[in-house]
């Protein structure tokens, strides 16, 4: 017997622990021996009762994403060992759950006869985040225990939620208090369920709401509005059969096996994909060794949107924030800011007015160097120029205490450069936040040549405490996300070149599943803000041709900031409409650079394929370069920063699943008909490397070809 479950009778009861570190998934390790041991406690006449827990943290964290391909559905499987072993027991099985039960570990929970939990202890049916659907009785149980609606709401959201929110619900017999030793309480329940006679069985609950069919109905519709993931549709139909007059055990099989199905489907391995990577990312060894230093109090100089958000961040994870702008107007625009942030997170339910004002008491607004006073981090998100950021580091350098970290909220420019310009460079690093920095859960960490394991421990912790996600980059003009971006608008900008509108290439790259299409983003962000990053190229390297884009930027069509762009932006209107004027200036441009016009007939695919491969391309040069650590980072960065969908897995991924022998050969075909720009299609060399010795892409790491 695995020791991955171990087994004690202690006073007639069977104790089974969970015991595969460092959250008990259920490898075929601990399933193996979970059914084992309980065949042992069915056929031992001295046991009457028995007590399945989890050693360590938590009970349960479901299946090992990682085995899943390989091993999520061998045998026993989950499904097998509830319905042929668990349920059928004639000894009463009790679950003592803490810590956390997700997906598989409250499926399993679901299938013992009682459940005592203990306080704070969370729980959730995550599946729905990774492409498939509950399959080891989760869409016909949870129905059961807790009602329809709710059930639906947890399932259909993939989010995880205290017990004490189902305390009152036949999800939970009884909740033990902190403080109560949890271990014997929950022997002790067990002995006491011990002579219950007969066993209670989900199973056997019925599901009574009188509004069924209406809930079922406006769940549906919305998956018509485009809110759902791609297994949302098939647990609405399996938790129908709750209430459909469906048996219990015909659910469970079609449950089982349309899990099966979605967990095969390409959107499901993209997910879990996209899950592992973003558990990989800010994982550096030095950074690890490293203790993080504690941050109490900050400094955000530079109180624009970038910069009041990042206060609103940082002040909500508990620092003490000073905001400061040279511009004495930045002060109301920034209040207001915040107040607005404040205002989404009441009406959400996530704070109350108490919160709120303790929030709002942590931002205070100063002047001059007593911003600095007694700080642990001085953070700046001035405008992207060089001389302005170097003169306001120079300055931070020589205001804050010796100990603090200094971090630069730069997209782009040279940090290590930047670093050098404080007697400090150690412990200078940048934290490129993105906007609006209050909502978007992706930071790239950006480690220079001078930067300390300690100070990149300590920039790391503090974005995790933030609840963001830190991606660590090395420095290059753009870093990862904004280097690669170029080259995606770049490809963009020479199909609008060839004639091909901005409305047929943005809603192309919406149907594969961006966010947002490329000419829509730029008018959004502003098309001076890459403008500006062409001209400091073009002026450190003259003789590069300029770019349709530019001449954008030359008339003043900055995008919606001045109600004209690739589109025109009318006052009120949401929708943006054609500029009228772009066809006369890209058809005088292509005259001018003797530009041959694109085959109208050029179909989507292949308008998204050269935006797309643009990206992977660039990022295989980025992890030669050592810019990037994993394959995994770049796909990170692109689908939470980006907008790159998630069911696609990131553009390394994607490229795998394209097949790079594919991949290479469209590339091929893209450099023949554009002779003007073949050099940029020249393959990146880990992208031969990988295709040369049948790597997948997205398992590359930097150096992959040394």
């Amino acid at each position: 017997m695995s020791n991955a479950v171990s087994y004690e009778v202690r006073a007639g009861v069977a104790c089974l622990t969970l015991n595969l570190p460092p959250v008990n998934t259920l490898d075929s390790p601990l399933r193996q021996s979970l059914s084992a041991c309980l065949e042992t406690a069915a056929l031992d006449p001295s046991v009457e009762a028995i007590l399945i827990s989890g050693q360590g943290r938590v009970f349960c964290g479901g299946a090992n994403l990682a085995a899943f391909e390989t091993d999520g559905l061998a045998e026993p499987t989950l499904h097998d060992t509830i319905n042929r072993q668990i349920e059928t027991l004639g000894k009463p099985v009790v679950a003592a759950i803490h810590g956390a039960a997700l997906g598989g570990g409250l499926e399993l929970a679901l299938s013992c006869h009682y459940r005592l939990w203990q306080s704070g202890t969370r729980l959730g049916l995550p599946e729905i985040t990774l492409g498939f659907m509950p399959g080891a009785g989760g869409t016909q149980k949870l129905p059961r225990a807790i009602g329809l609606l709710p059930a639906l709401n947890l399932i259909l959201s993939g989010r995880t939620a205290l017990i004490e929110e189902y305390a009152d619900t036949a999800l939970a017999d009884a909740v033990v208090a902190s403080g109560i030793d949890f271990t014997e309480a929950a022997l002790n329940f067990a002995l006491e369920c011990s002579a219950r006679r007969p066993l209670p069985r989900l199973r056997d609950r019925a599901v009574d709401d009188p509004d069924a069919a209406a809930l079922l109905q406006f769940a549906r519709r919305n998956l018509g509005r485009g809110r759902g993931w791609p297994g949302s549709a098939a647990a609405i139909d399996a938790i129908a059969r709750t209430v459909d007059g469906t048996a219990f055990d015909d659910a469970m099989r079609q449950e089982f096996t349309v899990f099966q199905d979605l967990a095969q489907r390409p959107e499901a391995r993209a997910l879990r994909y996209q899950f592992l990577a973003k558990s990989r990312v800010g994982k550096d060894k030095q950074a690890a060794a490293a203790s993080a230093a504690p941050l109490q109090r900050a400094a955000v100089v530079g109180a624009g949107l970038m910069g009041s958000g990042i206060a609103f961040c940082l002040a909500r994870a508990g620092l003490e924030v000073n905001l400061t702008d040279r511009d004495p107007a930045a002060r109301e625009r920034a209040f207001a800011s915040i107040e607005s942030d404040l205002a989404r997170l009441r009406k959400q339910g996530v704070l109350d007015e108490t919160a709120a004002d303790a929030l709002r008491s942590r931002i205070r607004w100063t002047e001059g160097s007593e911003t600095l006073a007694g700080i642990d981090l001085a953070l700046e998100a001035v405008a992207e120029d060089y001389d302005v950021k170097a003169q306001l580091l120079r300055w931070l350098d020589q205001y804050a205490p010796p100990h603090a970290l200094i971090a630069s909220n730069t997209s782009s420019l040279d940090l290590n450069a930047l670093a050098l310009v404080t007697r400090r460079p150690a412990r200078v690093v940048g934290l490129h936040f993105f906007s609006p920095a209050s909502l978007m859960p992706l930071v790239e960490v950006v480690r220079t040549a001078h930067l300390a394991p300690e100070a990149l421990s300590t920039a790391l912790a503090l974005c995790r405490r933030l609840g963001k996600t830190p991606v660590i980059a090395g420095v290059c003009d753009g870093f990862i996300g904004n280097r690669m971006i170029e080259r995606y608008t770049e490809q963009a900008c020479a199909l609008v070149e060839g004639g091909i509108t901005p409305a047929r290439i943005d809603a192309a790259l919406e149907r594969f599943g961006m966010a947002m299409g490329p000419f829509r983003m730029l008018d959004m962000v502003g098309n001076d803000i890459p403008w500006a990053g062409r001209l400091r190229r073009y002026a450190s390297q003259p003789g590069i041709a300029d770019s349709i884009a530019d001449r954008l930027c030359e008339r003043g069509w900055l995008g919606q900031k001045t109600g004209q762009g690739w589109y025109r932006h009318a006052p009120g209107q949401k929708r943006p409409q054609a500029n009228p004027e772009l066809p006369g200036l890209v058809e005088a441009y292509a005259r001018e650079r003797n530009i041959a016009p694109i085959d109208p007939a050029i179909d989507d695919a292949t308008l998204v394929q050269r935006c797309v491969l643009a990206l992977v391309n660039e990022g295989a040069r980025l992890l030669d370069e050592g810019i990037a650590e994993r394959a995994g980072d770049i796909d990170v960065v692109y689908t939470m920063g980006y907008g790159f969908p998630a069911t696609r897995g990131g553009p390394m991924f994607h490229a795998d699943e394209a097949g790079l022998v594919n991949v290479l050969r469209l590339m091929r075909r893209f450099a023949a008909a554009d002779v003007r720009r073949a050099a940029f299609w020249e393959p990146a060399p880990l992208l031969l490397h990988s295709y040369e010795r049948n790597v997948p892409l997205h398992t590359s790491t930097s150096g992959a070809r040394s």
